[in-house]
């Protein structure tokens, strides 16, 4: 974190080892993690999962924690589920998923998004990016809620950072 330490005038060694964050993070309840992501527009929730569930599995999850929130969802064909459209579409939530093309009313129905509300997905994208560019792709614990603090500790130190850089 040298931007952080830079912008605070701290000296690393200043810094809590990283065994005393590991402990603590362990204490905290996951209702005060998933608090640490909230307020900010760019990652509001987390899920990890030790299998390989399908995007709109997933995509479920995350979102019915999240629906008083959301006014619209961008999403890839990888989260194409009618039943998950019609469900978003419930809660008064605007999906805009483009849809895999099997026929031409498919095709029909990804021609009518509008381009730049589907353009914003590309925020997710860069995130995704800057997260692993920033932090790596390796996760360090073994346990799902170990990869889920982890996640948001990732996710909340990007945000000071940003916040620092603003």
């Amino acid at each position: 974190m040298p931007r952080i330490v830079t912008k605070f005038v701290l000296a690393e060694d200043q810094l809590p080892d990283f065994t005393a964050v590991c402990t603590r993070k362990q204490d905290l309840k996951m209702r005060v993690w998933r608090v640490l992501l909230c307020d900010n527009s760019v990652i509001f929730d987390i899920n990890c999962s030790m299998k390989q569930p399908h995007n709109t599995q997933v995509g479920r999850q995350v979102l019915t924690i999240n629906l008083a929130k959301l006014t619209t969802i961008t999403a890839d064909k990888s989260y194409d589920w009618d039943a998950f459209r019609y469900e978003l579409r419930d809660a008064g939530i605007r999906p805009v998923t483009k849809r895999q093309e099997f026929s031409e009313l498919d095709k029909a129905h990804n021609v009518r998004h509008n381009e730049n509300i589907y353009h914003r997905r590309s925020i997710v994208e860069a995130i995704f990016f800057t997260l692993k560019n920033g932090f790596g792709e390796t996760l360090r614990t073994r346990t799902w809620f170990g990869q889920f603090r982890e996640f948001v500790l990732k996710g909340a130190v990007r945000k000071v950072e940003h916040a620092v850089r603003v």
